[in-house]
């Protein structure tokens, strides 16, 4: 048996969540394209309590039958190609939701999960940022995500809030990497 073919048994044959998810093999055929996940790609739409210290889902993705995805864009080192994130959750007082930030992937089951990356909401909204170099770039992460598997993002507030999900003032901009 070849090296390579102990490696994909030993890494559960298809990736950590292409393989989990019955999806298609984490190393695919077709470049991939880059994209965004935005607000209202996901199912979350009614208000959610946000406990302080607490990390509470308050967005999810269900990837589509025969895709894969891998949250970011660009490679590392290239901040040209790199996508730019935006997030910013906005509570019914209203005022910004302010604590931290964390993009998983996880499998349709919810049993596997692997957080892609966690940020601080100061630096995660730059939509009145206009230097893009001060933005948050994310490059195409190694992790996968296959079909029926999910990117969630929680929030981790710094005070008990009720987030205002009503889609007018809440901004979601998620890049990442399609492979059909």
């Amino acid at each position: 048996m070849p090296l390579e073919n102990i490696r994909q048994l030993i890494a559960g044959g298809k990736g950590l969540l292409g393989g989990l998810a019955g999806g298609p093999p984490a190393r695919p055929e077709a470049p991939g394209y880059a994209s965004e996940l935005v607000y209202s790609d996901g199912d979350q739409a009614a208000d959610v309590v946000c406990t302080a210290g607490i990390w509470t889902k308050v967005w999810e993705y269900v990837v589509p039958a025969q895709e894969l995805i891998a949250v970011g864009s660009g490679v590392l080192g290239d901040p040209h190609s790199q996508g730019l994130v935006d997030f910013l959750l906005v509570t019914v007082a209203p005022a910004d939701l302010v604590g931290q930030y964390r993009v998983i992937a996880q499998n349709a089951r919810e049993t596997k999960r692997q957080t892609i990356f966690e940020k601080s909401s100061a630096i995660a909204h730059g939509s009145a940022n206009t230097d893009k170099q001060a933005m948050l770039l994310i490059p195409e992460s190694a992790v996968k995500v296959g079909e029926d598997s999910k990117i969630t993002i929680e929030f981790k507030a710094t005070a008990t809030q009720t987030l205002d999900f009503d889609g007018a003032t809440c901004v979601i901009r998620l890049p990442v990497t399609i492979y059909d």
